[in-house]
């Protein structure tokens, strides 16, 4: 069994250095002191400025996904594998369902 796990990823980890390894093999190469590269466009439009700003507008969102989302889908599969018919875990589950759905709800932007 453990001899089969040790072939697969010896197999695995060969067949990527051989991807990557063809990658850079075959990649065309880039003249590296070319002034036009630094240029933004090659006709056209002037860009203001070089870098262009982020703007997250809907960080509120990604943070409450992270914090309640996550943790529901881990509570969701513990019950199903410890017992179908919990409703310790499915009670929890549904109160954190609740809750996040009342903050996303309360949320403005």
């Amino acid at each position: 069994m453990i001899e089969d796990f040790i072939v697969a990823l010896v197999a695995i980890f060969m067949f990527s250095i051989i991807i990557h390894v063809s990658g850079v093999v075959l990649s065309r190469r880039s003249v590296r002191n070319e002034p036009s590269k630094k240029v933004p466009y090659a006709c056209g439009e002037r860009s203001a400025s070089l870098t262009s700003r982020v703007v997250v507008s809907l960080y509120k969102y990604v943070i409450f996904f992270i914090i309640f989302d996550s943790s529901l889908i881990i509570i969701a599969f513990a019950s199903a594998a410890l017992n179908p018919f919990n409703t310790w875990f499915f009670s929890i589950y549904v109160l954190l369902l609740l809750i996040s759905s009342i903050l996303l709800l309360g949320v403005e932007e």
